[in-house]
């Protein structure tokens, strides 16, 4: 059974690239997973020995990271490493969406009913995932429980998937939540999507330090696929999910 860990990063709902909101995360085999968090779990025991990763907390000195200062580059490091030795083993999936693009490209009536860009950025990874399946076979989503969006994801979820062509709704199994400080796939999902968004941003005083992570845990060889809707493009997917001409 393949499994995806994915997290969302989420702008405010304010004009402009700030807003964008993105969803990302790994699928792999259940061959892969156990290896991806044995290593992942060996940098994070190496000295100074801290529990779990949470980006957040890196970035702010606090929770995990507090006090550790000047040895953060050093374990943030080795868990890069991590997800650059297993790249070619995990399929990274990213779904991009700005709130300016979700409040232009849909009829109030819809943007009522979905009322966040959640849907696309869910929308965006399951389409994902299952083009770059080489077979059928069972599909589970797990999201960390502690993200803020649990209810949110949870009903659009449903809706998304209702709206699967059959084959896949046939693989694709409950959606699963899991607590990310004790779920190491979790927490490399969190890694990825907070990069994914500053990414998106482009911000010229990051830029370099992030495409230097970027490229360390998305290099040319790896497989992945990216959905970065557009007004058109989510104006055209709800017409072609609902049968309607006038969104």
């Amino acid at each position: 059974m393949l499994r995806v860990y994915a997290d969302e990063s989420f702008g405010r709902h304010e004009p402009g690239l700030q807003s964008v909101c993105v969803a990302a995360g790994y699928m792999a085999s259940p061959a892969v997973w156990p290896k991806v968090t044995r290593d992942w779990r060996a940098v994070l025991d190496a000295p100074p020995k801290i529990s779990y990763f949470r980006m957040r907390e890196f970035l702010e000195d606090t929770g995990a990271f507090e006090g550790l200062h000047e040895q953060k580059p050093a374990k943030f490091d080795g868990l890069v490493a991590v997800l650059r030795r297993y790249s070619a083993e995990l399929t990274w999936l990213e779904s991009a969406i700005t709130w300016d693009e979700f409040d232009h490209g849909l009829s109030e009536g819809t943007r009522l009913v979905l009322k966040t860009p959640v849907y696309f950025c869910l929308a965006g990874l399951a389409l994902g995932a299952f083009s770059a399946m080489a077979a059928s076979e069972p599909l589970r989503f797990v999201f960390d429980e502690l993200g803020g969006l649990e209810t949110d994801i949870h009903q659009k979820w449903g809706l998304m998937a209702a709206f699967l062509p059959a084959s896949a709704r046939r693989d694709l199994g409950p959606l699963e939540f899991a607590d990310a400080r004790a779920t190491i796939p979790l927490q490399c999902a969190d890694l990825i999507a907070w990069h994914a968004r500053q990414k998106f941003l482009d911000i010229p005083q990051q830029r370099k330090k992030i495409a230097s992570v970027y490229d360390r845990i998305r290099p040319p060889d790896s497989f992945w696929r990216c959905a970065r809707w557009n007004e058109a493009g989510i104006r055209q997917h709800v017409e072609r999910l609902l049968g309607k001409a006038c969104l």
